[in-house]
């Protein structure tokens, strides 16, 4: 018998992080609703901007049915790893680096402690103007 699909959403305590969590809630979604959970590690304590971007990325983890979670941890690999052993997480999501970088120390390195999890690198979204030559009028 297969075991069920888990999925976790990897965030920064951004703002626009939402992204990585609503995606990864319609990829739970289309895999027949699996379990889904997001996570946070922050080496210190969350500051002030911190903490209203918490709010509102539980806010949409909430909407997707998945809890969230933050740590305070020096090793935010090995505290991600921990979690994947403890919650039997297959696939883990998080955000792509920006054009040019490198996946990044994070992502490298759960892949060579972790390789039989999955990991997808989620895109993130490009923003148009609304004055923005795409949206010019043909009248």
């Amino acid at each position: 018998m297969s075991r069920k699909n888990s999925y976790l959403a990897c965030v920064s305590l951004r703002y626009d992080s939402d992204y990585i969590i609503r995606t990864a809630g319609c990829i739970a979604e289309d895999d027949g609703r699996a379990r889904m959970s997001v996570i946070s590690i922050l080496p210190d304590m969350p500051d002030s901007g911190q903490l209203e971007a918490m709010e509102h990325l539980r806010d949409i983890s909430r909407q997707c049915d998945a809890p969230m979670t933050i740590l305070c941890n020096q090793s935010p690999v090995l505290a991600t790893v921990d979690y994947i052993r403890r919650h039997k997480i297959t696939h883990v999501i998080a955000g792509m680096p920006s054009s040019g970088e490198s996946e990044g120390d994070f992502v490298s390195l759960l892949r060579a402690v972790m390789p039989k999890v999955n990991i997808i690198l989620i895109p993130k979204p490009v923003s148009v103007a609304m004055d923005s030559p795409v949206h010019a009028s043909f009248d």
